[in-house]
């Protein structure tokens, strides 16, 4: 189960480079740069997991290498081309960490379905990383860019901005799961209704949770 494990995170690490760096379909300093920024954010972020994992008083293993891995992944790909290198890094261990925090504290308490933690990877590294691109990004990398980020002598323009993209963003993909969810429930309510009328009455019927 490891190595399946071990070996679909090589896949998706080595596809990742096509994602940030290949996706401008040309050579240049800035793909170059996604290049190196999307190495070192995903080595950071797996490194910083390792140390997470042991301070937590857990052994590293390689689901957990692989989970900080992921974060990093996922975390730098908004600041791949528009930040420098140690932009990158500070992105992979603070998405790790935020992620490391919610995977262990915050979702056994929201008890819902996740085994997989991949609202705690991909939604939460999402997220802080979309938002610290308004901290590191640097015209230095990119030029195309009009305004730098926080660090690096612009206001806080930026910064809001993002803030209001990922809460709009957030809040139709709640409402789109939440209206999945009530279409899932009529449909086995009719489904029921259809099973009570050969088998007779139903005693109670259950709301589906999501």
């Amino acid at each position: 189960m490891v190595y399946w494990i071990l070996l679909g995170t090589t896949f998706l690490w080595i596809g990742w480079y096509g994602f940030n760096a290949g996706s401008a379909l040309e050579i240049n300093h800035v793909v170059l740069q996604a290049f190196m920024t999307t190495t070192i954010a995903t080595a950071s972020a797996m490194v910083s997991w390792m140390i997470l994992e042991t301070i937590h008083g857990n052994h590293p293993d390689m689901v957990g290498i692989c989970t900080g891995a992921l974060c990093g992944l996922v975390g730098i790909t908004p600041a791949a081309g528009y930040v420098t290198n140690i932009g990158a890094a500070l992105i992979g261990i603070l998405c790790t960490l935020v992620s490391f925090i919610y995977i262990t504290f915050i979702k056994p308490h929201l008890k819902y379905d996740d085994p997989l933690d991949a609202f705690g990877c991909h939604g939460v590294s999402g997220i802080i990383g979309s938002i610290l691109v308004e901290f590191f990004a640097t015209a230095k990398v990119n030029s195309n860019i009009h305004e730098n980020g926080l660090f690096y002598g612009a206001g806080w323009h930026l910064l809001g901005i993002q803030l209001g993209v990922n809460l709009i963003y957030n809040y139709f993909c709640r409402n789109h799961d939440l209206g999945m969810c009530e279409t899932d429930y009529l449909n086995h309510s009719n489904v029921g209704q259809q099973t009570s009328r050969r088998r007779g009455p139903r005693s109670k019927r259950t709301r589906r949770k999501c």
